[in-house]
């Protein structure tokens, strides 16, 4: 390639200067402008090669309109260039199908904003952090392979439940802005060990010193804090949820509202509702030593406590207490008239007045 530029410089060189336009072969030289063109008719720069391969043009580095270098081929409008001087900054820029005039379009591949900034811009003119992404957007009911605006591959060479591709996130660990460690990071690990099988597991965790259980003992590692398996199900502090929300912890909350699974109680106030007698419940609760439907101390240690369902049961005790409050009411209103009348039968005086009212 070294040789062939030379030998191309060289037949241009040796062209006559004393006329506009001077050929040899596919290689045009213009005297007045000293423009090179190699299989166009039309040099746009000092030296312009064009075919229907690869090409490549050096422009005019002081106009801020036109690149300065140029590598283009492909489709007569697409193009690579640097632009090196003129009013704009510098720029490196891949375009698709733009026009060499320093305006990129919509289909435009890349461009370094700044040499000297380093700002990276991907489907962007003008990137507005180190790196910024622009591109169409992704469906959420994508089923491709690959259907993400950023892809981080991690080649395990094999699916494994521990290594995988992730995002890490690093700050300073002393105080004076040195030893940079990780902090944070997102990683995809496989959801099983199938083959041409896509389930993933999504981890989410800080890093800190503790005791992960891998045998190394108290290190600075990665815990599993928020954890989404194959199947959707979340989990806060264990690695294996067993639910849609597993939590191993205490969680503190102003408010929990929760959807009832089961029907409502209002049948217990119902008429023909059977309410046990109390004489029966007291010889459920001392064979039993615990409520009817309610599960024992046991059972609520070995399987935890069904928040929907236990709220349930405790609001029909609830209920069938406060029915039987209403029946004694009613009995001890009945025996407050028993009492009463007795009370006027004793203590009536000889003239058959009541002395009590």
């Amino acid at each position: 390639m070294k040789k062939t530029l030379l030998s191309l410089i060289a037949v241009a060189a040796a062209l006559p200067c004393f006329a506009q336009w001077a050929t040899s072969g596919n290689i045009i030289y213009n005297t007045n402008t000293g423009s090179v063109g190699v299989g166009t008719t039309n040099p746009l720069a000092g030296f312009h090669v064009f075919g229907a391969g690869q090409t490549f043009m050096v422009g005019d580095p002081q106009n801020s309109l036109m690149p300065a270098f140029t590598i283009s081929g492909g489709h007569p409008t697409g193009y690579a260039y640097l632009q090196a001087g003129g009013a704009a900054a510098p720029k490196l820029v891949i375009d698709k199908y733009g026009t060499v005039d320093g305006n990129l379009d919509e289909l435009m591949v890349y461009s370094l904003k700044s040499m000297f900034s380093g700002s990276l811009g991907l489907g962007t003119k003008d990137p507005q952090s180190k790196l910024h992404l622009v591109s169409g957007s992704s469906s959420a009911n994508a089923t491709n392979a690959f259907s993400g605006d950023l892809i981080i591959q991690g080649n395990s060479g094999g699916r494994n439940s521990t290594l995988g591709a992730s995002l890490e996130f690093a700050i300073p660990a002393n105080q004076d802005g040195g030893n940079p460690w990780g902090q944070a990071r997102i990683i995809t690990v496989a959801g099983n060990n199938n083959n041409q099988d896509a389930t993933g597991k999504l981890i989410l965790g800080t890093r800190r010193i503790f005791n992960k259980g891998t045998g190394a003992g108290q290190t600075w590692n990665y815990g599993d804090d928020l954890v989404i398996d194959g199947s959707g199900q979340v989990g806060i502090g264990t690695a294996i949820p067993d639910a849609k929300l597993t939590v191993k912890g205490k969680i503190h909350a102003e408010e929990v509202k929760v959807d009832l699974n089961v029907p409502g109680l209002d049948y217990v106030f119902e008429k023909g509702y059977r309410l046990k007698s109390l004489s029966a419940l007291e010889t459920y609760v001392k064979a039993n030593h615990h409520l009817e439907n309610i599960p024992s101390a046991a059972i609520m240690k070995r399987d935890g406590v069904g928040l929907s369902d236990m709220n349930m049961q405790l609001l029909r005790k609830v209920e069938e207490l406060t029915l039987y409050l209403i029946e004694k009411d009613k009995q001890m209103k009945k025996l407050s008239v028993k009492v009463r009348n007795l009370e006027r039968r004793r203590y009536i005086n000889v003239k058959g007045k009541e002395t009590i009212k």
